[in-house]
């Protein structure tokens, strides 16, 4: 069955709203185990607290799952290619030691 090259196209290109930022975060990698390990995380700011125990609070840090689509710093490609499966169980173990 032959495609339309505007099929083709359209299966190729990553959606706007995949790599839009999201609000009130930015995308930091924590260093793993080894050099070339670099787990993504995603801080996001906190509101400050209000109210008669008003204080501030900091940002926390969560693990993002996003991959490269939300990484200003690189132009990802599809398809997305997969990690070889010991570099994938560091960064797990990275993520793991992270977060206790």
């Amino acid at each position: 069955m032959k495609q339309s090259s505007e099929t083709l196209t359209s299966l190729s290109s990553i959606n706007e709203s995949f790599v839009k930022p999201f609000p009130n975060s930015t995308k930091v990698f924590a260093k793993g185990s080894r050099d070339d390990i670099m787990v993504p995380m995603r801080q996001i700011e906190l509101t400050d607290t209000i109210g008669d125990l008003a204080e501030k609070n900091d940002p926390i840090h969560v693990y993002d799952t996003s991959g490269p689509y939300t990484d200003p710093s690189t132009t990802p490609q599809v398809p997305i290619q997969i990690l070889p499966n010991q570099l994938a169980i560091e960064m797990a173990l990275t993520l793991f030691a992270l977060t206790g």
